[in-house]
């Protein structure tokens, strides 16, 4: 056999450790999958409580917000293109027409 005669391993090892392998082999697959999933589940636990923390900061800054329509509307940025107007009232805690009619339009 060529193996034994290239690299000095007998047939009877070779066979010893194929069967080792197609015996462990799915454990091998098996183990990256599981661990590849947990990860997944690490960073969506992370990202879920990142979620969690925004939402509060959000909530908090909306009640620490003037109730005053003309101060909730000198926080919305006329130039941004980063969030649209619609967004940016809703982060303020107004609604957008009702910041738009009390300005008579966007500036």
């Amino acid at each position: 056999m060529r193996s034994k005669v290239e690299y000095g391993v007998h047939p009877t090892q070779i066979a010893q450790w194929k069967k080792q392998l197609l015996e462990e082999l799915p454990q091998i697959f098996s183990s990256r999958r599981a661990k590849g999933e947990q990860a997944e589940e690490k960073l969506k636990a992370t990202l879920y409580q990142q979620i969690g923390q925004l939402k509060v900061k959000l909530d908090w800054l909306k009640k620490k917000l003037s109730e005053s329509v003309h101060e909730k509307r000198q926080l919305i940025e006329s130039g941004s293109t980063a969030i649209s107007i619609a967004h940016e009232c809703d982060l303020v805690g107004a609604g957008t027409l009702q910041l738009l009619l009390s300005s008579g339009g966007r500036e």
